[in-house]
């Protein structure tokens, strides 16, 4: 091989290099954007759990303190002790509904986490990959 073959066989290497390490460049930033984003996603996730759970537990003091009136009223009034029957069921439906949402919740900030994990892993393995195609 001549010394210009040899030069153009090692110009075409350095610039499919290039190539492949703006490649590995642009992939490791989407990598990072999407990161940021599902990052973001969970926190906006968290948020509406403790929201939820506030929500919850304030459901669950008037849950509370309409069962204190029921007993009350009971004394006194028998159509009373329909109405109020209702409104605990009611309450405790708004409550399971609650709990099944926050369920939903923390099932879907489970999920999440492991695609924030996912993707650190990735982005990991990129970095190795750049690293050792650099160290070439």
């Amino acid at each position: 091989a001549t010394a210009d073959e040899l030069r153009a066989a090692l110009e075409s290497e350095a610039s499919r290099e290039a190539a492949e390490k703006e490649t590995i460049a642009e992939s490791r930033e989407a990598l990072v954007r999407s990161l940021f984003v599902t990052e973001a996603r969970a926190q906006t996730l968290e948020q509406e759990i403790v929201a939820l759970r506030e929500g919850l537990a304030l459901q669950s003091k008037d849950l509370d303190i309409h069962r204190r009136r029921a007993l009350e009223e009971r004394r006194a009034n028998a159509t009373l002790r329909t109405s109020l029957a209702n409104a605990e069921e009611r309450g405790e439906e708004q409550r399971a509904t609650l709990e099944e949402r926050v369920t939903e919740l923390q099932t879907e900030l489970v999920r999440r986490e492991g695609a924030i994990r996912e993707v650190r892993a990735e982005l990991l393995q990129e970095r190795d990959t750049s690293s050792s195609l650099s160290s070439r």
